[in-house]
């Protein structure tokens, strides 16, 4: 993350990530520098090395923990920037759907009143036209951004009547490549 005033850059040093917890019940003090390791990193190995240690820590095998709602701001205003190289995207997009598609169930401490889930949903909703977005500069090149932010919108899109709309004009277009 070469600009320091990048929204991404933003947003993770205005979160107080020491109040907010990963896997084992831990704070999440190091998911910032994981995730400025993903969203500088040169090549795909370096991307996929710092998307483990997120995906290890905010989302552990389905489950999600109380860090994951930031983690989601922060992958969203990180891919409002297109011009990201692709590992960083589809690295950044499998997060969000990791979390999107996360649920609680496995935690055995989760607070009565936590609604956690809903809070991940709520964040990436938040951003659902960046990834509309992402599958309209995607459709051609790059097919593999526009496929996975279809997905995370199918879950996240409650209009569905907009999401078929899209996803239907998208396989079209795809379709006349071919």
């Amino acid at each position: 993350m070469s600009n320091e005033h990048e929204i991404a850059a933003v947003l993770l040093d205005s979160i107080d990530w020491s109040c907010l917890t990963v896997c084992g019940d831990k704070a999440a003090d190091e998911v910032p520098r994981a995730f400025r390791a993903l969203l500088d990193s040169q090549n795909s190995t370096q991307a996929e090395q710092a998307y483990w240690r997120i995906d290890n820590n905010v989302v552990v095998q389905g489950n999600v923990y109380d860090s994951a709602p930031a983690a989601v701001a922060v992958i969203l205003s990180a891919l409002t920037d297109f011009q990201r190289p692709i590992h960083v995207q589809v690295c950044l997009l499998e997060l969000l759907a990791q979390i999107v598609f996360g649920s609680v169930s496995g935690i055995e401490e989760v607070p009565s009143d936590c609604q956690l889930e809903h809070a991940c949903l709520e964040a990436a909703r938040e951003g659902i036209w960046t990834l509309y977005k992402l599958v309209s500069c995607f459709a051609t090149e790059h097919r593999e951004i526009a496929e996975a932010a279809l997905d995370v919108l199918e879950k996240l899109d409650t209009n569905q009547v907009r999401f078929q709309a899209v996803a239907t004009a998208y396989k079209m277009s795809a379709d006349d490549r071919r």
